[in-house]
């Protein structure tokens, strides 16, 4: 559909299952939490968290006891011993509309066609969870955070849609946002996710972007703070997130100005964190090949540059316009970020403040 050069391709289906391609976006925010009321209805279909220790099976529970062992003890106890780790009723998502696949027109500028992508069970990492024999329920903590993970992934492909490395760039660009950039930002979010879920509604039905109109706010960041209502099924009993100060007057008399839902957010940036992994035949191999060049260092390659900062491609359809736009200062802040370890191999990775990339070929070695 988007790419001139089928190396470019992404390997797709659910990540879950087999090596494939993913992002992984990572929306802060601070948090209290609170017994769920009891007159509280069982919203929209079953939707609710489940600790995820009581819903895996023993080779997770293996495997997460491996990661654990991996860090130094302190790191491990921040990260799981005071850590709660939920994760979306699997069957309720996938019955919800937000389970859904959602077409979105991506690169595609003519033919009308469009790729499907899907939103895994979200998942939630509260940190300084609040346990009852410490009374801490009742107390308010700065370090009371919390992460929202919202995973997208292709499902499996369409005849004529098969989407490849340039739209994973322009999705990650913008749907990370949570509050609108720039003014020209709108038309581009709108186009590409307005079938986006934003929220059920009473009935079951569900708004989406497009239904949104000319409200930011809810269409940028009710697409994330939605996803924080729903019950926390816990083993000391069933609780609700409050994750910002409902009690709030109508005005703030000292900044003479309506406050907004952004007052709350803990991070003063707009956008997500930053999680992907973009799978390919041959990994840095399928771009050596695309561009007709022997050099395997990563930073050599724009594609790799704009998927480490999360940047979008380039505004032409021309993905070789992409691979030469990099300027001599990017790709040297894009070497300095990259591991080069297995870089020869064609696997690349990097880490930024705002992301941790991937580029690879499929392999069932975790």
């Amino acid at each position: 559909m988007t790419s001139h050069n089928p190396s470019l391709r992404l390997i797709c289906g659910e990540p879950e299952k087999k090596p494939a391609s993913f992002s992984r976006f990572v929306f802060p925010f601070a948090y209290k939490v609170q017994k769920l009321a009891q007159h509280a209805p069982d919203q929209h279909h079953r939707l609710r968290y489940e600790a995820e220790a009581a819903i895996e099976d023993a080779a997770w529970q293996e495997s997460l006891q491996e990661r654990k062992d991996y860090f130094t003890f302190e790191t491990q106890q921040v990260l799981f011993k005071r850590a709660q780790w939920l994760r979306m009723n699997a069957e309720a998502w996938k019955d919800s509309d937000w389970g859904k696949p959602v077409c979105c027109p991506c690169r595609d500028k003519t033919g009308g066609s469009s790729i499907e992508v899907c939103l895994a069970p979200p998942r939630l990492v509260l940190f300084e969870w609040p346990r009852q024999d410490s009374g801490q329920e009742k107390e308010e903590s700065l370090l009371q955070t919390g992460f929202l993970l919202v995973e997208l992934y292709f499902p499996n492909l369409r005849p004529n849609a098969q989407p490849d490395l340039t739209d994973l760039l322009e999705i990650n660009e913008i749907f990370r946002c949570y509050r609108r950039p720039y003014k020209a930002h709108w038309q581009k979010f709108k186009k590409l996710l307005e079938n986006m879920v934003v929220k059920l509604k009473d009935s079951g039905s569900a708004r989406t972007v497009s239904d949104c109109k000319e409200n930011y706010e809810e269409a940028y960041l009710d697409r994330w703070t939605n996803l924080l209502e729903f019950p926390l099924q816990c083993s000391e009993g069933d609780k609700q997130l409050v994750w910002r100060d409902r009690g709030k007057k109508e005005t703030d008399h000292r900044a003479k100005r309506k406050p907004s839902k952004y007052d709350d957010l803990p991070y003063a940036d707009h956008r997500a964190y930053v999680w992907s992994a973009a799978i390919m035949a041959r990994g840095g191999g399928s771009l050596q090949r695309a561009f007709c060049t022997s050099n395997w260092q990563a930073h050599a390659y724009g594609h790799w540059i704009k998927l480490l900062n999360v940047d979008p491609p380039d505004d032409s359809l021309a993905p070789s316009k992409t691979h030469n736009a990099a300027r001599d200062f990017e790709r040297q802040w894009a070497e300095e970020r990259t591991y080069h370890r297995w870089e020869q191999w064609g696997t690349w990775y990097g880490f930024s403040y705002h992301s941790g990339v991937m580029l690879g070929p499929p392999s069932q070695e975790y």
